[in-house]
């Protein structure tokens, strides 16, 4: 049973419960008294939220897929401007705030193969719930029972007889066929207590190909392919007695899309587009010829829905008549006193209330989604258990896209956590075609994937060489000593782009650290992470500390521009290393002219060589200076430190621990700027094109 281990994990069962709740859209709590209802899973949210992010089990990292969220969010706010009722649309925009939350907390929380599927386990069981209580209300209400569920009293959802079930099967039997063997002039289509029929049918569905690509990556005698297995036959004799137009659409589409990516590799790709392409025709024509013959008023109906959202996109092209007003439009302006106006279509819905704008968005976000997961099952291979993992979201993804043509449930929680499960399956399945994981290209500068604790251990490494170097050469002076590290942040990568010496120079380093979080953060957006954030001034200090331990000298060089920090600075560092030894401190000019005199004093400063020279020059200056001269300098390392002697020197203060471990030390300095720093407003608008690049290069890799 150790597949099942980590379900005893404090907390893991939370989001799984979370996922599970999604499904029930109308399972609400209701105060009367406040006249206020909450669905349970946005209860559930936040709550789920705090216990992951107090228990630090949360990993930040805003995901490829930022770019077109921050879209549609960004159309939907714009769309209040233009609102029919602005109320209404800052409701619809709070909702989907709250669910690109789950959607990320899905992300953050998720860091193995069993977290994933702890949330798909979630789903499946989900599916297996809506099944049984559908399928139970069906045979008690056609036996002559009474289909209300025991629990029904205590919230508002109840139980409602929906159209003749068995019509509903394309019209294999007439009414009078019904009638001649005695059945039910009407029978429930389960279930529709807690869930829209074609809503819940569409989940199930999602769930049967959602569930088969986990069914296909665990071997046979996985017992974890047996449960599953269960569940997704429960579910398929929901699907079929719950039969919906919308989500066998859907779900025609993503067992299509499925098949094709199971097959590509065995049999000629044409061949198989064109078999899978002539069923789906067919299919299509059968479901045609039924609502025509059978359900030709209901089509009429979705025409002049058609027509709705067309009159609301001539009222305003760009925006529509606001997020979350098709309903409310439709049924005080175009249709006053219609009992209800829906659009039947989420494309529609998108047309009429956000306008080309909102429509393009979420085509946009959509498109994302499936080239991502496209572009990455080509690059796995076939016996790799994760291409079928990602197969199965993406049909299942597909597959709900296309039961929305004709419904509107898209949005809705279980949209959330479909997205999220397809973007955290990305990201964990991207690590498994990673070759190279020491050092990191981000935008064409090499960074070294180490911990604080590896970068500290390196610069070990380099005394030990130099020492091995001095007792393996007859004289000391002639041995290649300098080493030299840098500390590439955000800005550092752009000032490179536009300077190509730059570029070489940190290319050439014998260690580079990410400075900054905006770093890490690319490379998590990328699915090639480096292990954590390596501060330059907390490596600086780490390393004053090591050369304290070993007996070794550091000497500083800062800049005439500078605060003039380095005196102080120097008497810190000996305050908190007691056995720390400084060399020296200077304050020389940067300029290539100047160079012969800075050495010659940083030589003279020492008898014997000096173990670490920090350089604040600020960057690009400080790494081109230690370019040039060390070769001419007694020093066995070299490292640019920029502020890092300001802060040691208790100059400026850094942002508090807690706020630099979530990765907004930035944003801290940019809103507590220091006497003579209003240049951070500058420097900071300065790094927009590092984040346009960052999303750039996602869809490169």
């Amino acid at each position: 049973m150790a597949q099942f281990s980590s379900l005893r994990a404090p907390g893991s069962w939370l989001l799984a419960l979370l996922v599970f709740s999604t499904i029930f859209e109308r399972l609400n709590i209701f105060v009367p008294s406040l006249d206020f209802s909450l669905k349970i899973s946005l209860i559930l949210l936040p709550i789920v939220g705090l216990a992951l992010l107090l228990k630090t089990r949360l990993t930040p990292t805003p995901t490829f897929l930022f770019p077109a969220l921050a879209a549609v969010v960004s159309t939907e706010i714009l769309s209040i401007i233009f609102s029919f009722d602005r109320f209404q649309s800052f409701q619809v925009v709070v909702f989907h705030l709250l669910m690109i939350g789950l959607f990320y907390l899905i992300i953050w929380s998720v860091r193995s193969e069993r977290g994933l599927a702890r949330l798909v386990w979630g789903w499946g069981i989900g599916s297996a719930t809506v099944a049984l209580l559908g399928i139970w209300q069906f045979f008690h209400y056609a036996l002559g029972g009474d289909p209300t569920l025991f629990f029904e009293r205590w919230f508002s959802a109840k139980t409602l007889p929906a159209d003749t079930f068995l019509q509903s099967l394309y019209g294999l039997i007439s009414w009078r066929a019904r009638w001649d063997i005695g059945m039910l002039d009407h029978f429930l289509r389960p279930p529709s207590t807690f869930i829209d029929v074609t809503t819940g049918a569409s989940f199930v569905g999602i769930f049967l190909i959602l569930g088969f690509g986990w069914f296909l990556s665990w071997k046979r005698e996985d017992l974890r392919r047996v449960l599953i297995g269960m569940l997704l036959a429960v579910s398929s004799l929901y699907f079929l007695m719950a039969v919906s137009r919308s989500a066998a659409l859907g779900l025609l589409a993503g067992v299509g899309l499925f098949a094709y990516l199971y097959l590509k590799d065995r049999f000629n790709p044409r061949v198989i587009r064109v078999a899978i392409i002539t069923v789906a025709v067919a299919v299509l024509g059968l479901g045609i010829f039924f609502t025509v013959t059978n359900r030709l008023g209901s089509t009429l109906n979705r025409l002049t829905y058609v027509q709705d959202s067309g009159q609301m996109f001539i009222k305003n092209p760009l925006f529509g008549v606001g997020v979350g007003n098709f309903e409310p439009y439709c049924r005080s302006v175009l249709n006053p006193g219609s009992p209800a106006c829906y659009s039947h279509s989420i494309l529609l819905t998108w047309l009429g209330e956000m306008g080309i704008l909102g429509l393009a968005a979420n085509l946009f976000l959509a498109t994302v989604v499936i080239y991502f997961l496209y572009r990455l099952f080509d690059r796995l291979k076939r016996e790799n258990v994760w291409k079928w993992r990602i197969a199965g979201l993406l049909a299942a993804y597909v597959a709900l896209l296309f039961s929305n043509i004709f419904h509107a449930h898209y949005g809705l929680e279980f949209t959330w956590v479909l997205m999220g499960l397809a973007v955290a399956c990305w990201y964990q399945a991207k690590l498994e075609v990673i070759t190279n994981t020491s050092k990191l290209d981000v935008l064409g500068i090499k960074v070294d994937n180490v911990t604080m604790n590896e970068a500290v251990e390196r610069v070990r490494d380099f005394f030990k060489a130099d020492r091995r170097a001095y007792f393996a050469t007859a004289n000391y002076n002639r041995v290649q000593r300098g080493r030299y590290v840098v500390t590439p942040n955000s800005e550092m990568i752009i000032a490179a782009h536009q300077d190509k010496e730059f570029t070489r120079i940190l290319n050439q380093a014998d260690l580079a650290v990410p400075d900054t979080v905006g770093l890490v953060w690319a490379s998590r957006i990328w699915g090639t992470p480096l292990k954590e954030r390596v501060a330059g001034t907390d490596l600086f200090l780490r390393l004053c500390e090591e050369a304290a331990r070993r007996g070794g000298q550091i000497f500083l060089l800062e800049g005439s521009a500078g605060l003039h920090s380095a005196e102080r600075a120097a008497r810190e560092l000996k305050r908190r290393y007691p056995k720390l030894k400084v060399a020296g401190t200077l304050i020389a000019d940067d300029s290539p002219e100047n160079d012969a005199k800075t050495v010659q004093l940083i030589n003279r400063s020492a008898k014997q060589s000096i173990d670490l020279l920090f350089v604040a020059y600020g960057h690009g200056k400080q790494e081109k200076w230690i370019k040039r001269n060390l070769p001419k300098l007694n020093v066995k390392v070299a490292m640019g430190v920029g502020g890092a002697l300001d802060f040691a020197a208790g100059v400026q203060k850094r942002a508090p621990e807690k706020i630099r471990e979530l990765g907004f030390e930035w944003l801290y300095r940019l809103v507590k700027k220091q006497p003579k720093q209003s240049w951070r407003i500058r420097r900071q608008l300065a790094l927009l094109p590092f984040i346009f690049l960052t999303f750039k290069e996602s869809f490169k890799r």
